[in-house]
This record gives structure tokens, C-alpha cells and sequence, in this order.
């Protein structure tokens, strides 16, 4: 470098998509080189985070699970099959191509019984199941294959520790009302209201509007008013109401913090689809404690839909076969409606696909007899704007009186947003295995009578038993993947053969896998070389990670004595759950080192 460039700055302005750089001298004046200034930019694409790519390889694991447990159904079934229809897998997996590139001719049962007729006696799966539930008398061995598959694929979450022969209990609001009590009584704080399961059941289930939700709440918890103020209350109490109603809201007001006002993920809603990853995310951003009372009151919300998706039922294909005829009934109704006051509309509303118009079309996502406008992005809509453009459709139209009473009831559907209400929904996510169980169970119960090969069995079980533990089977997550032993990605500790549902405790040593899982998770210690680091919750880093912050407590500049703090640790800290800085005020004024106006 020539030496007038002696003394030169060279400074850095990186960002997440560009890095910017400048020369100067000490005065700031940018230098020139060869007649040029010395300053650029370097831009690139930024970073993506691995929430998106972690969601494919998540919905991949899915479905590669839901197709074992469709492989392992039908090799149970397999050889009973054969008997009659050796094809009827292969047309299976063959249904959804065209006829001249299927191997095997034919509909699902070949020319035993035509498609349509089969659709025509069974509209939906779920008519299917409920025949199988509740009728003994012999049905073809496919019917029952086909219902069980449909259940061990579609089987639900796993997020409620309810025994499956128990599964009236998925419903009963009290166990979830006292995990939020308790909640509260372990932070030492007051109760938020003090009310009865049932009764906040009934709000949280009566109306689906969100607004009415929150007005009956005020009224049942408030006396019709907002909640009354705490001092050093730390949750907003009307914000947790809207929220667990279906309401949006932001954290910030929720947990009454402005610094929360930053974070990515500060608007959240419960009734979004991708909320628990949006909480997984919040666990490094928030405090712990916060996160388990956004699991909590999730889980309420989560039970209001689940109950509304029963509407009263025992039994999720009950539900269904409800929701299938009012669909049929409401949709007769608003066609009939349709013709007779705005027939210049009917194609509009039944016939045209357009993206940017949310009619019929666009919500059924029907596109078989659709006039093909609009529709290079076409996407379906959801209930509300199909309700939403319905409503301002009709508004000014005035029925006659023989229509009074269909056209009054289609507008309070319309207005709570269940007209036309589909089987197929986002709030399904919601539905636990446990209600699929006990309809298998009963289905396979009946079907015994006529198919003994179901009360077959080995040392591991029957076949029906067999089928019930696929409904039940999860992979430890400790364990891993079930994969060979000298697989680089794995861990897992198993013996040669194939590894089913029935006989996992006895092909895979659980104990071995979690040690393994544990060990080639654990990192060394940066601080004691050659030490293995300590677990983040274990009692003695949480002693350390305590006593670490105590450390910096100063009093006018002055670290604070070793006895005040052991004092402070053992008298204040291992007392409370949650300390407050009036905690650690009062405790220190009591030992004569702290003083109010002594405040630094």
C-alpha cells in the first residue's frame, strides 16, 4: 500500500442480505484508489431459516408413517383377500391414475360392485364405519379393510395422556381447568376468576362468534364488565379470554412486557394452522413459565373445537355423517333460493372459477363442472369469506313468506360461518386418536363374528389386537429411526428382523437407544475441560445459572456480601417459584443493607 494510505480506517456495515464496506482517513473522508472511491456493497440472497424446510421434512416423516401403517394392515389382511380378490390392492394403489395406465382393470372392488354404486350406498367414509360399528351381519372382508385403513391412517394427535378405553374423558373440561388454576397457584398468584368448568365449557362451545364468546365471558366471570386491575399482575386477564375465545392478540399486551413488542412472533391466534410451531419458537423467546400458559390456555381452545366438532356425539364419524346432510340440506336450500331471487347469479355462484370471487366454487374446490375463468392461482377459500360473500349477496333480498323461515335460518348460519359446513377442515387437527380407537375397536369387535381370521393369533396377539396396537404405536423418540445399526444417522439399538408395532419391546432394547441418544447428544464443557456439560434444567446448573445472577446484585456500586447471598439464595430463591425485584428489595431492607431512595 503507498504510504499516503498510512492511517487509513477500513469499516464494515454487515447486514443479513449485504455487507457494506468504506476506506477513509481520520477525518472520515473516503480515499480514492486509482481514481475511485473506495466503498462498495456486496449484496446476496438472505439466509432462509430451516422452519420452512424443517415442515417438508416433517409432512415427509408423516406420510412415510401413515403408509407403514397401511403396509402392515394389509399384510394382516393380505392372505384372507387373496382368497377372493388377489388385484384388489394393486387397483388400490392404482385408483387415482387413468384407466390405460392401470395394470389391473377395474373399479376398487372390480366387477364385484361398480364405484358409483358403492359411493352411492356409502356417500362418505364415515356412513361406512357407523354400518360396521353398530351391524353384525357379514360384510365383504374390503369394506372392513377399507374402514380400517381409513382409521389407522387418519388417526389423530397424541397430545392428551387419555387411556384410549377411556375416551369419554377427551371431552371433560375440568382436567384442563385445573392445570390453568394450577398454573397460577404455582406462581403465587391470584386466580384470574374463579369459575366452574361447566359453565366456561358452555360459553366456549355456544356460539362461534368470536365477539359473543368475549361478551358472555365478561358477563359470566365480571358481572358484564372488563376485569377488574390487579397491582403486579402479570397477565392481562381480558386479553387471555379473547385469546382462548379465538380471538388474535399480541403477547406484549398478554404478559403486559413492551420488550416483547420486538419479537418475530408477538401477533399470535390459536386458531391458526401453524400456531405449535410459532410456540416452539417462542420458547427462546420468552420466559418458560409464559410458554406453559400459552400450551394451557391452547388447550382449551383446542377442547371448544373438539366439542364443537362432536356437536354432541359420542363418536367422530356420527359427527360427520351430520355435517355431510347439512351440507347437502343447506346447499339444496341456497341453490333453490339462488334461482328464485337472483337467477342472473346462479352461475356466478355455481359455476364460474375465478380467484378472486368466493362463491361456491372456490370453497368446495370443485372444478368438474366449473367454467374456467380466472383460475391460474386458484386456491380455495375459507368458511368466512364463502359466508362473508354470500351475506352481501343476499342483503338485499326480501323473501316471501314461504321461504322466510329457510331464508332466516340460512342468514344465522351465514352470519355464525357454518352454512355449508365441510368434513375436510383445519380444525380436524384437533381430533385425538383416541376417539378413532374406541371406533376401531367396536368395528373390529362386530366384524369378528364374521371373519375369524381376526381372532386368529400368536404369542404377540390376534390380528385384531395386531391392528389395534398400529392405532396406538408410536417410535420413542429417544429410539429414533428404525433403521440398520450401522446406519451413520441412527442410534438405535436393535436385533436383525423386522420390527412391527407388537414386537418393538422385544426387537429394539429401549434402555441401550436412550443411552446412545443421550450420549451423542452430549457436548463437553467449555469451562472444565474433558467434562461432560451439565443438562440446562439439571438441579446443580440451575444452582449455578441462580447463583450466577445473584452475583451481579450491587448496591451503589458494591457487590453485596457472600453471606447476604447465600442468605438471598436459600431464604428467597428456593421459597419462591417466580422471585420479583420487590422480593429481592424486601429481603435485603430486612437485613439492613438495602434502603428505599438508596436505589442503585
Amino acid at each position: 500500500m503507498n504510504s499516503k494510505y498510512e492511517g487509513f480506517f477500513l469499516g464494515f456495515d454487515i447486514g443479513t442480505d449485504s455487507v457494506g464496506w468504506c476506506v477513509t482517513d481520520s477525518d472520515y473522508n473516503v480515499l480514492k484508489y486509482k481514481g475511485n472511491a473506495m466503498w462498495g456493497v456486496s449484496l446476496f440472497d438472505e439466509a432462509n431459516r430451516a422452519a420452512e424446510r424443517r415442515g417438508f421434512r416433517t409432512a415427509r416423516r408423516r406420510l412415510d408413517r401413515r403408509k407403514q401403517r397401511r403396509a402392515f394392515l394389509q399384510e394382516l389382511f393380505a392372505s384372507e383377500i387373496a382368497k377372493i380378490d388377489p388385484e384388489f390392492f394393486i387397483r388400490r394403489k392404482e385408483s387415482a391414475l387413468l384407466p390405460d395406465d392401470k395394470s389391473a382393470a377395474g373399479g376398487i372392488f372390480g366387477s364385484d360392485v361398480s364405484d358409483k354404486a358403492f359411493h352411492n350406498k356409502y356417500p362418505t367414509i364415515h356412513h361406512l364405519i357407523i354400518e360396521l360399528m353398530n351391524d353384525q351381519s357379514p360384510h365383504d372382508i374390503r369394506l372392513v379393510y377399507i374402514a380400517c385403513e381409513y382409521l389407522l391412517t387418519h388417526r389423530g394427535h397424541f397430545l392428551l395422556d387419555v387411556n384410549p378405553e377411556n375416551a369419554n374423558k377427551v371431552t371433560d373440561i375440568t382436567g384442563i381447568m385445573g392445570e390453568l388454576y394450577a398454573w397460577f397457584d404455582s406462581m403465587e398468584l391470584e386466580r384470574p376468576f374463579d369459575c366452574d368448568g361447566r359453565a366456561f365449557g358452555n360459553v366456549l362451545t355456544e356460539d362461534n362468534r368470536v365477539t359473543e364468546r368475549v361478551r358472555r365471558f365478561k358477563e359470566l366471570l365480571w358481572s358484564g364488565k372488563n376485569p377488574p386491575d390487579i397491582e403486579g399482575y402479570p397477565v392481562d386477564r381480558l386479553v387471555m379470554i379473547k385469546l382462548v375465545s379465538g380471538a388474535k392478540a399480541k403477547l406484549s399486551e398478554l404478559f403486559l412486557n413492551e420488550e416483547y413488542k420486538e419479537i418475530e412472533h408477538n401477533d399470535i391466534s390459536f386458531g391458526t394452522a401453524d400456531f405449535d410451531d410459532v410456540l416452539s419458537a417462542l420458547t427462546t423467546e420468552i420466559d418458560g413459565d409464559e410458554v406453559n400458559l400459552l400450551r394451557i390456555m391452547k388447550a382449551l381452545f383446542d377442547w371448544s373445537q373438539l366439542v364443537n366438532i362432536l356437536n354432541r356425539h359420542s363418536y367422530i364419524s356420527e359427527s360427520k355423517i351430520e355435517i355431510y346432510d347439512k351440507h347437502k340440506q343447506d346447499l339444496a336450500i341456497l341453490k333453490r333460493l339462488v334461482r328464485k331471487y337472483l337467477p342472473q347469479k346462479y352461475a356466478e355462484v355455481f359455476r364460474k372459477a375465478d380467484d378472486k370471487l368466493n362463491n361456491y366454487v372456490k370453497y368446495s374446490a370443485n372444478l368438474k363442472n366449473a367454467d374456467i375463468g380466472n383460475a391460474e392461482k386458484f386456491s380455495k377459500c375459507s368458511a368466512e369469506d364463502f359466508c362473508k360473500y354470500l351475506r352481501g349477496l343476499f342483503k338485499s333480498v326480501t323473501p316471501d313468506e314461504a321461504d322466510k323461515q329457510d331464508f332466516e335460518a340460512m342468514l344465522s348460519a351465514l352470519e355464525d360461518n357454518s352454512f355449508c359446513p365441510k368434513q375436510v377442515v383445519g380444525e380436524n387437527r384437533v381430533i385425538p386418536y383416541q376417539l378413532y380407537y374406541i371406533e376401531l375397536k367396536m368395528l373390529l369387535e362386530k366384524a369378528q363374528e364374521y371373519l375369524p381370521f381376526l381372532s386368529e393369533g400368536d404369542e404377540y396377539g390376534t390380528v385384531a389386537e395386531k391392528i389395534l396396537s398400529i392405532m396406538t404405536f408410536r417410535v420413542p423418540y429417544y429410539v429414533g429411526p428404525l433403521v440398520n445399526k450401522d446406519n451413520k444417522h441412527a442410534w438405535i439399538e436393535r436385533r436383525d428382523g423386522k420390527i412391527y408395532p407388537w414386537n418393538f419391546d422385544e426387537m429394539v432394547d429401549k434402555d441401550k437407544s436412550e443411552e446412545r441418544f443421550i450420549s451423542r447428544m452430549t457436548a463437553t464443557c467449555t469451562y472444565a475441560a474433558g467434562e461432560e456439560v451439565l443438562p440446562k434444567n439439571s438441579l446443580l446448573y440451575s444452582c449455578f445459572t441462580v447463583l450466577n445472577e445473584i452475583n451481579n446484585i450491587r448496591i451503589n456500586g458494591v457487590r453485596i456480601d457472600p453471606a447476604i447471598k447465600q442468605g438471598l439464595y436459600n431464604r428467597v430463591f428456593m421459597k419462591h417459584r417466580k422471585v420479583r425485584i420487590k422480593d429481592i428489595r424486601d429481603f435485603l431492607s430486612g437485613e439492613g443493607v438495602y434502603s428505599e431512595g438508596n436505589d442503585k
